[in-house]
């Protein structure tokens, strides 16, 4: 762990937002991982790769377990996915676990980044909630034809009108927001990026990287729903 930022409002804890070297994270604990996990890991061709998604499902596990007040290793992982359905077969989508069959009262999402990743999770008694958080290096939206695909009209005309020099920023950070909303909708990216404007949502928000304990050239953005997404 490096880093803890806390989004409040007035004296109430709303989303705890951490930031983790994954080179950093002891995966000789991987057995304490479900069996889908461990499916999952095993897919990849890769050492590298496959640490890192081991280091990722770590620090996600023991980061809910401290906001539960838990033992990491009496977490089921409980995955949802709007195609594939839910459950502790699932590796993949909005993440979520359960202890001894019930869920626990905790909303997170985890996003990995090269060697980092950041989890952002909170308590949430009746799981009307839901957050997104994604990282990703500047370099990743390098590419022609990003605008035109990837973003809307506003956001393409404030780019335009933002200095060159950092327009490169500026849409890692308009991608990690859109990314980030996505989650917490629960479409991820079966809906077009394109059609969410992200400039002025009050849902979401970019993070400084260097707070955290994160290399000045990543962006971080958070986003949280206090109900129920409408879908």
């Amino acid at each position: 762990m490096l880093r803890t930022a806390a989004f409040q409002e007035g004296r109430v804890l709303m989303l705890q937002v951490r930031a983790f070297q994954l080179s950093n994270v002891d995966v000789g604990r991987s057995s304490i991982l479900d069996p889908a996990e461990l499916t999952r890991a095993a897919l990849f061709s890769d050492e590298l790769p496959r640490r890192r998604f081991l280091a990722g499902r770590l620090v996600q596990r023991h980061f809910a377990a401290e906001l539960l007040g838990l033992a990491d290793d009496r977490l089921e992982i409980d995955y949802h996915c709007p195609v594939c359905g839910q459950g502790p077969w699932l590796n993949h989508g909005r993440p979520g676990y359960t202890v001894e069959g019930r869920p626990v009262p905790l909303v997170l999402s985890l996003s990995r980044c090269g060697d980092w990743a950041v989890v952002a999770g909170q308590l949430d008694a009746d799981l009307t909630g839901a957050v997104g958080v994604d990282i990703e290096d500047e370099s990743s939206t390098a590419f022609e034809g990003f605008d035109a695909e990837l973003l809307t009209d506003g956001e393409r005309r404030l780019t335009l009108n933002t200095p060159e020099h950092s327009r490169p920023r500026l849409r890692a950070q308009l991608w990690t927001r859109k990314e980030a909303l996505l989650k917490a909708l629960g479409t991820g990216l079966a809906r077009e990026p394109n059609s969410i404007d992200v400039v002025a949502d009050p849902r979401v928000r970019s993070m400084a990287p260097e707070p955290l304990g994160l290399p000045a050239d990543l962006a971080v953005a958070v986003a949280w729903l206090a109900v129920p997404p409408l879908r």
